[in-house]
């Protein structure tokens, strides 16, 4: 059988199976995308070497609710020399700036804790 919106359903001779979908109206499941980030990410400061400030971006994922946040920078003695975040951040991408005017030439290492999560990265201060 099949089914026309004229002659309603109709027998139909020499074939097993047909299936028609109706679909009316808009779909109302679909959603759309957040632009929020799915996963925690520490990415490299820009530029590296650098003289005397740089940018680092982070990004703190959907699912995590509101995640107490700490971004420190420390020397190569493990020393802690800046503290550039410590508060609670919301899902979202982040851009911190870091000015080292103050500090000497060397390598640093800047550190992120958020949540369970834990990432280091190094940066080179050339003055």
């Amino acid at each position: 059988m099949y089914y026309t919106t004229t002659l309603g359903w109709t027998p139909m001779t020499n074939a097993d199976l047909i299936v028609r979908a109706f679909i009316t109206g808009q779909p109302n499941d679909v959603a759309e995308p957040s632009g929020l980030p799915f996963a925690y990410s520490l990415h490299q400061n820009y530029p590296n070497p650098f003289n005397p400030a740089t940018i680092i971006k982070f990004t703190i994922p959907v699912g995590t609710g509101h995640a107490a946040s700490v971004l420190k920078v420390y020397d190569l003695l493990g020393r802690e020399v800046a503290t550039l975040v410590n508060e609670v951040k919301e899902p979202g991408a982040y851009t911190v700036h870091f000015d080292a005017t103050s500090l000497a030439s060397g390598a640093y290492f800047y550190k992120l804790q958020s949540g369970a999560y834990t990432a280091v990265r190094r940066m080179m201060l050339v003055k």
